[in-house]
């Protein structure tokens, strides 16, 4: 939302003021930001103009957070702001390892959050947008990883299941079978009954033959 619509829609008609808005950037690019953050930066020759000129123009300071791979700037605050955080130092990656343990944590704050239903929103988000700008990862990429983090494959196998209600939880369930998973595993990780399971892998496997 712009300044002015912010000040649009809360102007208050008593006071006949309108509250004061702090333009934040949070930047999230391959290098480090190194940009001037005042406005007066970028007009041309303000600084020796006229006084009664500068008075017209107008000048402010933005506050900026760089959350880059390359800086350092620590990642705080509530569970969803830093999986979101999270997810956007890590999709600018260029080591695919760093960027999928970037989302190992993203999932794992995620799966933190009291609020069920935001965290399965924001995962959903958070998988579309990577999906979209890494086409190199693939939710198999994904799940394989997470053998590697046992404390992530339980959360991970959970959040692909609620993607897409019953063929989404088929589709994760196969995904997991194909990239090594026990049935027992699979069955405590996407909480179905082993029967079910099993009668899904094998009409998965006869679909292949």
């Amino acid at each position: 939302m712009k300044v002015h619509q912010i000040w649009e829609e809360r102007y208050d008609s008593k006071t006949k003021k309108v509250p004061v808005v702090i333009p934040i950037v949070i930047y999230h690019g391959r290098k480090e930001w190194k940009i001037e953050t005042r406005l007066w930066k970028y007009l041309l020759d303000i600084e020796t103009m006229p006084e009664s000129i500068q008075k017209m123009s107008p000048d402010f300071e933005y506050k900026s957070f760089d959350y880059s791979p390359e800086s350092k700037l620590e990642i705080k605050g509530s569970v969803i702001l830093q999986a979101v955080l999270k997810i956007l130092k890590a999709i600018r990656e260029k080591d695919k390892k760093n960027l999928i343990d970037g989302f190992m944590e993203f999932v794992l704050l995620l799966d933190s959050e009291e609020d069920i239903q935001l965290g399965n929103d924001i995962f959903d988000l958070g998988l579309e947008y990577l999906m979209s700008i890494e086409a190199e990862i693939t939710k198999e990429d994904l799940i394989q990883a997470s053998k590697e983090r046992g404390d992530v494959v339980k959360s991970l196998a959970q959040r692909l299941r609620n993607e897409g209600r019953e063929e989404g939880m088929e589709i994760a369930l196969i995904n997991l079978y194909k990239n090594g998973f026990t049935v027992d595993q699979i069955v405590a990780g996407l909480e179905i009954s082993k029967e079910k399971a099993l009668e899904i892998i094998e009409k998965a496997k006869k679909n292949i033959n």
